[in-house]
């Protein structure tokens, strides 16, 4: 096979983002990350993570039904995921990603919950005109 070096350098990555996969994510950006640096892509592959976490949260809110999606979904999917944060942490993931686009929805602080579109609660993060904003 041909080019088999960035096979094994960039594959486990995209099957993290595919699958949501943190810690996968995590432990290869670890391994490879002098690499990553000398070769001037550390900061694509930082804001990668980001579609990492938005696949999560997206597998995670698969199993419910409904539009209203308690917070404390979020806050378990990134403790499964190997990330544990707290609440206002996990709300404020939540935040800018709504504010990217790539979450379709709004936060109700009062109830501690999602409220996601009806429509299309996770749309294409490709379709996003923000998605590049930190």
């Amino acid at each position: 096979m041909r080019y088999t070096d960035l096979v094994e350098i960039y594959a486990p990555l995209f099957t993290a983002i595919y699958t949501g996969n943190l810690k996968l994510f995590d432990t290869h950006v670890k391994k490879y990350s002098s690499l990553f640096l000398r070769k001037r892509v550390y900061l694509a592959i930082e804001r990668a993570r980001q579609c990492c976490m938005r696949t999560l949260f997206q597998r995670a809110v698969e199993e419910y039904t409904g539009t209203r999606i308690p917070i404390d979904v979020f806050e378990t999917a990134l403790r499964v995921g190997g990330d544990p944060l707290d609440r206002e942490e996990t709300e404020c993931i939540v935040a800018n990603m709504i504010y990217r686009g790539w979450i379709k929805g709004y936060i109700s602080r009062e109830r501690g919950m999602v409220v996601l579109s009806a429509k299309e609660g996770f749309p294409k993060i490709s379709g996003s005109v923000n998605w590049m904003k930190l």
